[in-house]
């Protein structure tokens, strides 16, 4: 299993998110756990992407579940 944290921010006017819709843009950083990887992103494929590089790149075995 692989743990990451990820910190998502949307632009707009502050206030209760619940009542405004969900917007296209969202940024916000990521940390791969693991290996202290940081990233940032500002789309939902740059986010995916940074998950996938650290998947792949890591050279340890899983750990067990």
């Amino acid at each position: 299993m692989q743990t990451f944290v990820v910190r998502v921010w949307v632009p707009g006017e502050p206030g209760d998110a619940v009542d405004r819709p969900i917007p296209a843009e969202v940024h916000g950083v990521v940390e791969h756990v693991r290996s202290g990887r940081i990233g940032t992103f500002c789309d939902d494929e740059e986010l995916l992407g940074f998950i996938h590089d650290c998947i792949r790149l890591d050279p340890r075995p899983p750990e067990p579940a």
